[in-house]
């Protein structure tokens, strides 16, 4: 699993209740919001068109209580990578992980420990643990797998971290896109 110690500072991540952190290589240092919105959104990460990346997330809530007069707490729960360029889909939810070429389909579960190498994307598997995606042109995404176990209001969610932000291009966009238009 990635934590913030082993990860270089030029990482960006969403994860929690998403808490998007955006490293901003530049100055060695970060900036960090949240986004509330309503389970079911679907937010733009990153999109790429010269890489022809796209990553997308899904939010979903905490299981609804009987007295719960606060706003629902939303976390990932699905995120869809493409590569536009390879024909290649990926989409990863608290359930399963699905590759997609073109017509060719597989599906893994969490339970998996799987490594392969598929036209121009690498796919590991770390059982229950974390997906790692890694582009032929270097960029390199981890989804990490929160279990919460029978807990009565949380479920499982995913966070995502982009390694390598700096293998994408100039023209990345999204709400983890290029920072280098910051500052």
């Amino acid at each position: 699993m990635v934590s913030p110690t082993m990860a270089p500072y030029y990482y960006s991540s969403v994860d929690g209740d998403p808490h998007f952190m955006i490293a901003v290589p530049q100055k060695k240092d970060a900036l960090c919001f949240n986004i509330n919105e309503e389970p079911g959104v679907v937010l733009n990460l990153i999109r790429d068109p010269v890489t022809g990346v796209t990553v997308n997330g899904q939010l979903i809530g905490d299981k609804k209580s009987i007295n719960n007069v606060k706003p629902q707490n939303t976390y990932f729960g699905k995120f869809g990578i493409t590569t536009m360029n390879r024909n290649v889909r990926l989409e990863i939810t608290t359930q399963n992980i699905i590759l997609q070429n073109g017509m060719k389909r597989r599906v893994f579960s969490w339970f998996h420990e799987v490594g392969l190498q598929h036209s121009g994307l690498t796919l590991m598997i770390k059982r229950k643990q974390s997906v790692e995606v890694s582009m032929d042109n270097g960029a390199k995404f981890i989804v990490v797998l929160h279990q919460v176990w029978k807990h009565p209001v949380h479920q499982d969610f995913l966070g995502f971290y982009m390694m390598d932000s700096h293998r994408l291009s100039e023209q990345t966009h999204g709400l983890l896109g290029n920072t280098k238009m910051l500052f």
